[in-house]
């Protein structure tokens, strides 16, 4: 079996909302050893009951369990992450990463970019676009962690104000390699895709 590793800002929701082109820049990382997938979306013109959003409520507290420093505490952490980041998607809410990673993880910086460009477009995922399957801590040395995450990416549908879908994410199965740092906590330094 081949092993190939790509960046994680490559993966996923690029060619499914507006503003992708900053999605595809972040994936500029040495670490990528093949081209990023082709497009992975679909448009559709359906036009389905308007989407219920809750208002859009700030940054969840981090579980105390994703605030050890352990491999269990790096592996809560990285759950954490993702949930947050489906919410980001689903709210188009940019606030609710930026305070989970460290200024240097670009696909990090990516998905941010891309809830700015759903809030900027008045979208939003209308389901979760990440369910998170089996995380397995996987390394822990001094202040640095990795975790093995199982991710499929939904066929989740993208709806505008109105809720009409204007993209649809092509459902595919993913292993992350999340890297992270701790300083007074865990934040995620790296996310690279293993295949």
């Amino acid at each position: 079996m081949r092993l190939v590793v790509l960046t994680l800002g490559a993966l996923a929701l690029c060619a499914s909302v507006s503003g992708c082109d900053v999605l595809r820049g972040a994936s500029g990382s040495a670490t990528t050893t093949a081209p990023a997938p082709a497009s992975s979306a679909s448009t559709s013109t359906s036009t389905p009951t308007p989407t219920s959003r809750t208002t859009t409520r700030g940054p969840a507290p981090v579980p105390s369990a994703a605030k050890q420093k352990s491999k269990s505490g790096a592996a809560t952490f990285t759950k954490f992450f993702f949930q947050q980041f489906n919410r980001s998607q689903t709210e188009a809410n940019p606030a609710l990463l930026r305070p989970l990673y460290l200024d240097a993880c670009k696909p990090c910086a990516a998905y941010t970019d891309g809830a700015q460009a759903l809030k900027d477009n008045s979208q939003h995922y209308a389901d979760p676009p990440f369910a998170v399957g089996t995380i397995t801590a996987d390394t822990l040395k001094d202040d640095s962690a990795t975790v093995i995450t199982e991710v499929n990416q939904q066929a989740a549908p993208v709806v505008d104000a109105n809720g009409t879908i204007v993209a649809t994410a092509t459902q595919r199965d993913s292993k992350f390699l999340v890297s992270l740092t701790f300083d007074q906590g865990w934040k995620i330094s790296n996310i690279e895709i293993i295949t």
